[in-house]
């Protein structure tokens, strides 16, 4: 689950990035954004790992410097160099110039936190195509953050006979199922960012990608072998970046730049509410019922709704220019 600061740097990063970039290279920085959320994913538990077990592995070499040996694992050596990565980041932030968009008037920028807040809601209440599409995403998120409890229900007990038979570990198999996402998501974000992403239509980059993300899900929950699972679970990921990618450039085009700060944080807000509802629901079924059955099940529910809104006359409107000129008090 990501942090309360990871919240306000991600609202602040999204509105920050749509400055830095033209606007008609914005759907290929954000798939080039996408590569990199993807790209932690794969390479952060590696180089965890790694860290680790660095003392260990000193102790078994004694070429090698002595200096950590003494350690038992490597963890409070990963979590500083953990610390100053962020050091590195905030050290390399301080020397860009990140410009800030210009104000629209006095009056449109409230100083209450509040007041902000509320401001946010209201411009996305005002407009029905944007809210349907965040609303969708608050489903999709429900219906996919069951992924991370499920996996290694997943590996223990419905993969178990397969990875067993051909001597397999738990660990390994696990391991395998983790990274797989991941793996998908880097392929997805490098295909979006070299493509460039759809220029009109683009919720249908977000819709179609979501009912296949469904579908994947469901794939997962019909696999027992661990070849299949991981496979779902490449094509998971691989639909992420084209679903983000699209839906991030639809916000940024609709909503003024000196709007966006106060619009995507509320954005994210009911975006991703649904996420920590959604393991805690996933904990309660796993105790009755077969984790391959649950993900069948939502992987199913995903696709369905994605399909539904497909159908949304609504949601199909919100790329309107006249959606984004309206304004913020009037109704869609």
């Amino acid at each position: 689950m990501l942090s309360p600061n990871s919240r306000f740097h991600g609202s602040a990063f999204d509105a920050s990035y749509a400055t830095l970039v033209p606007r008609a290279q914005l759907p290929r920085a954000n798939g080039m954004m996408q590569t990199v959320w993807s790209l932690s994913g794969l390479v952060g538990p590696a180089v965890a790992a790694l860290l680790i077990g660095l003392p260990a592995l000193l102790r078994q070499h004694s070429e090698l410097p002595t200096w950590m040996s003494g350690l038992s694992n490597g963890v409070p050596f990963a979590f500083l160099i953990d610390g100053l990565s962020f050091l590195v980041a905030f050290v390399i932030l301080s020397r860009l110039r990140v410009p800030s968009p210009l104000q629209a008037s006095t009056e449109d920028q409230p100083r209450r936190f509040a007041d902000d807040m509320k401001f946010g809601w209201q411009f996305i209440g005002a407009r029905r195509p944007l809210l349907y599409l965040l609303l969708t995403f608050a489903a999709c998120n429900f219906l996919t953050s069951c992924i991370g409890i499920l996996e290694p229900l997943l590996a223990k007990f419905t993969l178990a006979p397969d990875w067993q038979a051909h001597g397999g570990t738990l660990q390994g198999t696990l391991a395998a199922l983790t990274i797989a996402g991941s793996a998908g998501g880097v392929v997805g974000g490098l295909i979006i960012s070299a493509w460039g992403g759809l220029k009109k239509n683009r919720v249908l980059g977000v819709l179609v990608p979501m009912v296949a993300m469904g579908l994947a899900e469901a794939a997962l929950g019909l696999s027992r072998q661990v070849i299949w699972a991981v496979a779902a679970l490449v094509f998971f990921g691989l639909t992420v970046p084209f679903m983000n990618a699209h839906s991030q450039s639809i916000w940024q085009s609709q909503v003024p730049p000196e709007l966006q700060g106060r619009v995507f944080s509320v954005r994210r807000l009911i975006a991703q509410f649904t996420a920590p509802a959604s393991t805690a629901l996933t904990g309660v079924l796993a105790a009755k019922y077969a984790p391959s059955g649950i993900a069948l099940t939502a992987g199913l529910l995903l696709a369905v709704v994605a399909t539904l809104q497909l159908f949304n006359p609504a949601l199909r409107r919100v790329e309107d220019a006249n959606l984004a000129a309206q304004p913020s008090g009037e109704m869609a």
